[in-house]
């Protein structure tokens, strides 16, 4: 295995491991094993057995997510002068507060502030042992918005990634 460092811009690490897992599927690369970022790690190594509750799920959970969006963003474009409208931000503000308590039920993915991974990087982890980044995953990587650079065209040792790794799991430990 080979893993390369990335520098993205700090805050949109997810937004750039979503926007590179989505490329590397649709042009169907398969040298990329997984791909770490702030508190999540894709791995594309895995098959996912999904069934249709679990899908059924995720689509409930995301129109409710939506729905409360759309309540949102038209409760603060009612006027309060006209009594109608207050009468109706009262009945939006009401639908909200029931949405709000439905969305508290599902579990969510909570953003820890004391995450152990570096800010404003990724580390992909490559099958096979290359010294250098393939020319296509570099090209590729640079087309993404948000990518700042790739601080060594060259693997990160073994070595290296072994210890940062062994000092995230005891961090987590703790």
């Amino acid at each position: 295995m080979a893993y390369f460092v990335v520098q993205v811009q700090t805050n949109f690490e997810k937004y750039v491991l979503s926007v590179l897992t989505d490329l590397l599927l649709k042009k169907k690369i398969n040298i990329v094993s997984s791909i770490y970022a702030i508190d999540t790690k894709v791995d594309f190594q895995k098959t996912i057995n999904l069934d249709n509750d679990n899908i059924r799920e995720y689509l409930k959970q995301s129109r409710i997510r939506n729905y409360l969006s759309n309540m949102r963003y038209a409760y603060y474009q009612l006027n309060t002068n006209d009594e109608k409208n207050q009468t109706l931000k009262e009945a939006y503000k009401q639908q909200i507060k029931e949405l709000n308590k439905e969305i508290s039920k599902y579990p969510t993915t909570r953003n820890n502030k004391e995450t152990p991974f570096i800010r404003g990087y990724i580390i992909i982890e490559v099958k096979g042992d290359f010294e250098k980044i393939p020319s296509d995953l570099y090209h590729d990587i640079k087309s993404i918005p948000k990518v700042v650079s790739i601080p060594n065209k060259y693997n990160v040792p073994e070595e290296e990634i072994k210890f940062y790794f062994d000092n995230i799991t005891e961090e987590i430990a703790y």
